[in-house]
């Protein structure tokens, strides 16, 4: 194994021209990126990137009922995806025509325009309960509601996490790739398929709402390696994890969707490097909530540019582990991918060999 191919990296440690940026030009660069480019947005950043400690998600999402979004609908229950009632808000199919409420369907135009809007990227919870908030989320920030419709009672179930670097607010259609991709579905809009449920149903269709289904698929990775000896890969939904047959942690790759800035121009590059080192940051809070710009460094994963960021943390008391995270953000597809490696230190020499080799092998199709 070459080890300059995928070396050691040291805390602080830089590559030419990636010297750590000050907080006010993080702030400075960043800001493009965000639809909300505030004075208030840039205190939260700057704060953010200045150590303050990291406490999960900040977007507090307000349940609506379609009941509370749509005065009419009082007596209507929202229900998971099996039918039964749960009270968490996803969309499903009516029961009966006599409770179904037809909604306005889109013109191919409004729905190219609504797919382009950009919400808040923060994710977490199960799908049921985040379809719940984001009806909320959508009419709050778009003036629109949104309902996600889990095409099974699996697909409600399944776990959600953030895919963007906090400064940055993708587009509904990039937030849905994500989505979908965590809980291995393909999403559609579909017009036959605009419709929810209502005890008192009027009859015009209501306007300002839309629908959009997430049925299970098969999962194309947009990446591929190549396995260590005697290494095995599961698919966990938001993430792929790789391992050995003696160890069980060795390396997973969070495919972290793919967003609407940068190119392969120089401009592009730099946009996507940014983003890059912004989402270093979020994940690196997640263990060293004081963790400064200065303690990112650069380095390479297969033929790519990745941030990068090396610690020690203490796992459970008296165990540590080697924590180690690279993200890559390719300026051609524009895809990005947050690899974590935890490590105990005693297993170093056995493991991390491993890791090394799979990450010099790494290839985004």
């Amino acid at each position: 194994m070459n080890s300059s191919v995928v070396p050691k990296f040291e805390p602080g440690q830089a590559g030419a021209g990636s010297e750590p940026l000050s907080l006010l030009e993080l702030w400075r660069r960043l800001a493009p990126l965000t639809r909300r480019a505030s004075v208030l947005g840039a205190l939260v950043l700057l704060l953010s990137a200045g150590g303050n400690a990291w406490a999960g998600e900040t977007q507090t999402r307000k349940a609506v009922k379609f009941s509370d979004a749509i005065p009419y609908m009082k007596s209507g229950q929202p229900t998971a995806g099996s039918g039964t009632a749960s009270g968490t808000g996803s969309v499903t199919r009516a029961v009966t025509p006599a409770q179904m409420q037809a909604l306005k369907v889109l013109t191919p135009k409004e729905l190219a325009g609504l797919l382009q809007q950009r919400v808040d990227g923060a994710m977490s919870g199960t799908f049921d309960s985040f379809a719940n908030g984001f009806i909320g989320l959508t009419r709050d920030d778009l003036g629109f509601m949104v309902g996600l419709h889990p095409g099974t009672p699996s697909v409600a179930r399944q776990q959600l996490q953030r895919a963007f670097a906090s400064s940055y607010d993708p587009t509904l259609k990039e937030l849905f790739d994500a989505i979908a991709v965590q809980t291995q579905t393909k999403w559609a809009y579909k017009p036959d398929g605009q419709f929810v449920k209502s005890s008192k149903p009027v009859p015009k269709p209501v306007e300002g709402f839309a629908v959009f289904e997430f049925t299970p698929a098969k999962r194309d990775l947009t990446y591929q390696v190549r396995l260590p000896a005697g290494w095995q890969s599961e698919d966990k939904g938001s993430f792929i994890k790789y391992f050995g047959p003696s160890f069980p942690l060795a390396v997973d790759v969070f495919p972290q969707g793919r967003v609407s800035i940068g190119g392969a121009d120089s401009k592009g590059k730099e946009q996507l490097r940014l983003y890059a080192y912004q989402l270093s940051i979020d994940w690196a809070k997640k263990v060293r909530p004081d963790v400064k710009p200065s303690e990112l460094g650069t380095g390479q994963v297969g033929a790519y540019d990745a941030i990068t960021f090396d610690t020690i943390v203490e796992r459970a008391p008296g165990q540590k582990v080697h924590w180690r995270q690279w993200v890559v953000a390719d300026p051609v597809t524009r895809n990005v991918y947050f690899i974590l490696s935890s490590i105990l230190p005693e297993k170093e020499r056995e493991i991390y060999p491993g890791v090394q080799e799979l990450l010099a092998s790494f290839k985004i199709l």
